[in-house]
């Protein structure tokens, strides 16, 4: 994702995003590539078993709210 989509869908500034992104990028858990003026992130294929687990449980716990955030995404990109 975008950083831009990102921030916007979970209401927060822009530069608390990004520094927050470049720590789980740091830690090896997120992958970052440069389109334009934007990053763009992804999960790192290197993750350990366990920590995809991690990952899952939790996407499986808060897929409500995941779908929230994605509706407000949506709702927020086609007021403009």
């Amino acid at each position: 994702l975008c950083v831009c989509d990102i921030y916007t869908a979970l209401n927060l500034s822009q530069p608390k995003t990004s520094r927050h992104l470049a720590m789980l990028r740091e830690a090896g858990l997120l992958l970052d590539s440069k389109h334009g003026k934007w990053v763009h992130y992804r999960l790192s294929p290197a993750l350990l078993p366990w920590v995809k687990s991690i990952i899952d449980v939790t996407y499986a716990t808060e897929k409500n709210r995941v779908a929230d955030l994605l509706k407000s995404l949506e709702k927020k990109e086609s007021a403009n």
